[in-house]
């Protein structure tokens, strides 16, 4: 699923996201957990406010974002499963991590 980043620098000064812009409602990043990534692509798992966690992939080449996973307390969402049917219906997780 496409979406919108913005982004702000970490304490290193490389950008990160600050907030996500999905379906017309604004998640501000209260947390970047962990980032890895190689030539060309960066993806962010990221936690906002709720303790939602976000898998947030970005292609540098085409300047895209993507939303990739979606973790509720209550289990995960798949991308296409939230932008049909939006942020409170979910799926359990297999194990309950990412």
């Amino acid at each position: 699923m496409r979406i919108q980043v913005d982004t702000a620098a970490d304490a290193k000064g490389n950008p990160a996201p600050s907030s996500i812009r999905l379906d017309g409602r604004n998640v501000d990043v209260a947390d970047v957990v962990d980032q890895w990534g190689g030539v060309g692509e960066h993806y962010f798992k990221v936690k906002d406010a709720s303790d939602n966690i976000y898998i947030l992939h970005f292609d540098e080449p085409q300047a895209a974002w993507e939303l990739v996973v979606f973790m509720s307390k209550r289990g995960t969402t798949r991308p296409d499963l939230f932008a049909k049917h939006g942020p409170k219906r979910s799926l359990p997780a297999a194990d309950g991590k990412l």
